[in-house]
Order: C-alpha cells, then structure tokens, then sequence
C-alpha cells in the first residue's frame, strides 16, 4: 500500500523582472506584440497547468524543478525537491490551501503549497516512472498511474493511499477525473485501450474498456458535462497523430481527425468565458510536430492552427478550469518556453527564445 511522507524540498518567492531577449515595441512588449515571460528552467517544461483561476502557470520541468509564473506580471515562485524529472502537473480548485500537485520520473507524487518552503506531502507506492496525474474536482483526491502498469488514487487530507488497479502490460499514459463529483477516473494506455475506473473501492473496478486505437493514447481531457472524452494518439512521419472524440454514454467514437504528423502529447475541452451569453466549446491539441490546433467542437472543423517553424516541440497544453475571459490555453515546450493565448487565439504572452550560444 502506498503512503504519505514528510519530504524535503526548498520553495523560494520572489518578484522577477523578465529577460529581455527579444526585440522591444513600445508599451513593454516584444516586437510581436506579446508580453515577455521569465524563463523558469534551463531544461524542457514536460508538464503545465493553471492554477488560482488563470493567475498562476505552474510548470514542472527536466531538471526535477517545480515553478509557478503569474504570466501578467512576471512573478514567480519556484520549488525544489524532486530528484528527477517532473512528468506532469495538476492542479486542484481555487479553494484547495495546497493546489499544485506534480508526478515525477524519481516514483513520487508531491504536494505543494504556495509560500511554503517545502513539500505540503509526498505520495509513495509507484515502481516505475510516474507519468499521469490528475485531481478530483474538489481537491479531496488524486490520482496517478505510471510505468508499473498501476493507477492509484490517494485521499489528500489522510495522505495515504485508498485505491489501486493493476493489469499486466497496462503502461498509464494519462489518467483524468470524471467531472461534477464522480468517482470515476479515466485513462489512457499503450494497450491501445480507454479505461473508467470507480475508484470507490481499494481494488479499483474497471466499468468500461473503449477499444478501436491503432496508435496508442497519450493524452485524455472529459468535457465539464461527462459525456464526451478526448484522446491524442501517438505519431510519426505522418502515421498516426489522430485526435480522438469518444461519445462515453454510447461508448463509440464520434469523430477522428488526423490532426498531427508526430505525437498528439495535449488535448484539452475549451470553453468560452463563463459571463458569454452564447458559450461555445472547442477542442485543442498539441504536438511535437510544433503544431497548435483548435477546433470547433459541433462542426469539427479548425477555428485556428499555428506552426511553430523556428521554435522546438510542444510537450504540453493547459487550459484554465473555470473558464477566463483573458487566458483560453497555455502552451510549453521542449525548449522551456511558455505561451498563453487568449480567445482570439492570439499569443499574448510568451518566454523568449534562449539566445545561441
């Protein structure tokens, strides 16, 4: 059975003026008109999330590092203690006293507390590689799946462990909540397979399994209403890097949309702010081809795409959970930079590029 413990680790929090890297226009802002991000990590960001609303970008990168950027303002606050890549970030709801929750390749899941110097919690039971992460709509739960073909869920208030699944070559990719207080979890596989966990008993019970990948899943989001599920799938040289839509009460697909050329490695439900009169949903994925899509969700078809043609792949995308009439998604890569970009699909703020050496 997995367990809770005290861990060491050191926070710091400070005020940081960004870099300046990149050519001026008046105003404070690059030449490309968006504002200038501090650079957080000399590595790659493999993992991003919002937090406190859209204020906070909270990122975990190569280096075992865990920080948090207010892509307004340029504050920062960064944490140490992970002793080898951070995979993944999840965050929990504006209410949580401990929101930022990170899974790493050293087998451990932490939990952090803003202005606090060291971990809040860290969660211990994984054998392998920790690489799915994910936290219940309240905060109360989490839940992680790794390398060691298990997906466990912890209780966050008792610090311990309360359920655990594990099937023989089921390596986790992904796992994601079920919305609006349910107990059940999905996840990913290499398996080629969609799993719906009820993580109401200490042996987690399989409800669903949802069949028909060629390539496998790498990433997962639920719509906020719990009806429909999207998947990102592995790719190559323009084999595979589909987009997938899961109808979960029908259990069929709806549509697939061969949307990348290589990995699909984020894929989000967007919302229109929460005070739109007409609130329209779309879809978003991310790439390592260092391509960016959305797409409308009723005609499927792309609202907006961007290539990054002088820039490195992506490794993540985040989305604020309540909705935010500033920030519809943030982006991360291999390279360590940041982008956020508003509801006109507009980059308005981004980390510059690390000069040459």
């Amino acid at each position: 059975m997995g367990q809770c413990q005290p861990t060491g680790g050191k926070a710091s929090y400070h005020k940081a003026a960004s870099k300046r890297q990149s050519s001026k226009a008046e105003g404070g802002k690059s030449a490309a008109g968006y504002s200038d991000l501090p650079r957080t990590t000399p590595g790659a960001i493999l993992g991003c999330d919002f937090a406190l609303g859209d204020k906070w970008v909270i990122t975990g990168s190569s280096d075992g590092g865990v920080s948090a950027v207010d892509w307004r303002t340029g504050e920062t606050q960064s944490w140490t203690g992970h002793q080898n890549s951070v995979n993944r970030i999840a965050c929990g709801p504006e209410s949580h006293p401990a929101p930022v929750f990170t899974a790493s390749r050293d087998l451990l899941v932490r939990q952090w507390k803003f202005g606090e110097p060291e971990p809040v919690q860290s969660f211990t039971g994984h054998d392998l590689n920790v690489q799915a992460l994910s936290v219940n709509f309240d905060g109360t739960r989490v839940c992680s799946g790794s390398r060691d073909y298990t997906v466990r869920v912890w209780d966050v208030e008792q610090g311990k462990q309360t359920g655990q699944s594990k099937i023989p070559r089921n390596v986790v990719t992904s796992v994601q909540w079920l919305p609006q207080g349910s107990s059940s979890v999905a996840q990913t596989s290499e398996d080629l397979t969609v799993r719906i966990w009820d993580s109401r008993q200490s042996l987690l019970q399989c409800s669903r399994t949802l069949r028909g990948y060629v390539y496998f899943p790498l990433c997962i989001d639920v719509h906020e209403e719990g009806n429909l599920l999207l998947t990102g799938s592995k790719g190559f040289n323009g084999n595979g890097g589909e987009a997938t839509l899961w109808d979960l009460r029908m259990e069929k697909i709806l549509w697939r949309g061969a949307a990348h050329s290589m990995d699909v490695v984020g894929c989000k439900f967007i919302q229109e702010p929460p005070d739109t009169g007409d609130r329209q949903t779309m879809m978003a994925t991310v790439s390592k081809d260092r391509s960016l899509r959305v797409y409308d969700l009723a005609s499927k078809d792309i609202r907006f795409e961007t290539m990054e043609t002088d820039g490195d792949p992506f490794t993540c995308l985040a989305c604020p959970k309540s909705g935010s009439r500033d920030a519809l998604l943030c982006t991360s890569t291999f390279s360590g930079e940041l982008g956020v970009w508003d509801h006109s699909q507009k980059l308005v703020a981004k980390t510059p590029s690390a000069p040459e050496e």
